[in-house]
């Protein structure tokens, strides 16, 4: 049994506690959060014992003595915490996006580097029933390979959830295209070489950063000389009608398209008239009871996870450089050593 330390326990956080405590490979070490009322809550809601409770990592850490940590608070906070938990002897499974800045990303690499342990990124939307239906109808390639995308995601966030997005420069790409660039190098089977884009707030937005954007990315996928090009449209404070989170897409082939339309998937055959819907897979461990499975796993059998925080530079690389691009109005080449 892992046991594991959560820190961070309202909001998201209280769907990691919901999902630990439902893991046959898990137990609760504790819980540590700097407000003592979110703390009374889970006390009171989830049956967690006062003394397993804490406002400090340190004494948490110290007091409990956790296998690993689970990180749910803001991501300006992710690279101290992951690296005090790592210098503690704890691995790490963080929440997305891995830190705020790039230098705080390539922190939390090298600790894992220097320390050895296991550091997972919960990029969640890879695992939910409708994207893995949606990757393992473009792997079995039966349309040829990917040749270019449209993604298009129109959300509208609500401001009392919000929280610290309401601050970032950039909430849009930072917390939720984040997602959107890691399934199109998921579902791709490629990784992004540059991107040009444009951002923008629209009047009636809630926000103080821009929730809006225009992107235009390049992929190259290994063994391929051809470029994959992926246009993105997307705003997470839209009027009108919406997406589902996913968003929809298009996956343009040789031999027609994958459609991913309102959460629904579809094989659109060049020359035929009708969609072919496919059915969602419902067998197996999907979103975070899949990472939590995965995690477990990783650490027993000293493997890096799919989502490990060094895979995870490459999606945040591709976040850091957009911005990039809105702030020089450039084209910018995406690097990862």
């Amino acid at each position: 049994m892992l046991n594991l330390l959560l820190v961070g326990v309202k909001g998201r956080g209280e769907s990691w506690l919901r999902a630990i405590n439902a893991s046959p490979k898990l137990t609760l070490a504790g819980c540590v959060d700097v407000a003592t009322a979110h703390l009374e809550a889970v006390q009171a809601e989830y049956g967690v014992p006062a003394e397993r409770c804490f406002v400090d990592l340190q004494e948490a850490l110290e007091t409990a003595k956790p296998d690993a940590v689970v990180i749910s608070s803001p991501p300006q906070f992710h690279p101290a915490m992951a690296v005090q938990a790592m210098n503690a002897g704890c691995h790490v499974l963080t929440e997305k996006p891995l830190a705020d800045t790039w230098d705080g990303c390539l922190a939390i690499s090298e600790a894992a580097r220097q320390t050895g342990k296991q550091v997972m990124v919960a990029q969640n939307y890879r695992y939910s029933r409708v994207m893995q239906t949606f990757r393992r109808c473009i792997a079995q390639g039966e349309l040829g390979s990917p040749k270019q995308a449209a993604v298009q995601f129109f959300q509208k966030e609500p401001v009392a959830t919000a929280g610290f997005r309401k601050r970032m420069r950039y909430p849009l790409v930072s917390d939720m295209a984040v997602h959107h660039f890691d399934l199109m190098r998921y579902l791709l089977g490629a990784e992004a070489t540059a991107v040009l884009g444009m951002s923008w707030n629209p009047p009636w937005s809630p926000f103080e950063g821009d929730t809006s954007c225009i992107v235009h990315l390049t992929f190259q996928a290994i063994g391929s000389d051809d470029p994959i090009h992926v246009a993105y449209t997307a705003s997470n404070t839209a009027h009108g009608a919406h997406t589902p989170w996913n968003g929809d897409w298009q996956i343009f082939c040789e031999g027609g398209a994958y459609v991913l339309r309102s959460n629904r998937v579809y094989i659109s055959r060049d020359g035929a008239a009708e969609l072919q819907e496919v059915p969602i897979v419902q067998d197996g461990l999907f979103d975070l009871d899949y990472m939590l499975d995965e995690f477990a796993r990783s650490v027993s059998e000293a493997q890096e996870p799919e989502t490990s925080v060094f895979d995870n530079l490459r999606t945040m690389a591709v976040v850091f450089q957009t911005i990039r691009s809105f702030d020089t109005g450039a084209q910018v080449a995406i690097e990862v050593e």
